[in-house]
């Protein structure tokens, strides 16, 4: 299972710090948009999702998730069966 935090750090790493957002639920619920994150950082957390957990989303999964805890839900739906 990933972690909110580890989320996070994968998320700054692909996209820089995130704006705007003070502390880990914070972060969870605001929008890409309102991060900062456009649609390359979020390619590229996908590139780095697939690499360090094997976890491969179907192609603009992304561009469908409003903020992070919707991609957190979608990646440990595809880490944990069932």
């Amino acid at each position: 299972m990933l972690t909110a935090s580890a989320l996070r750090d994968l998320i700054v790493e692909a996209g820089g710090d995130a704006d705007g957002a003070a502390d880990l639920e914070e972060f969870l619920t605001t929008g890409f948009d309102d991060l900062g994150y456009d649609s390359l950082a979020l390619l590229q957390a996908e590139a780095l999702l697939r690499t360090r957990y094997g976890v491969v989303l179907p192609e603009g999964t992304t561009a469908e998730l409003a903020c992070p805890r919707d991609l957190l839900a979608a990646v440990n739906d595809r880490l944990v069966p069932g």
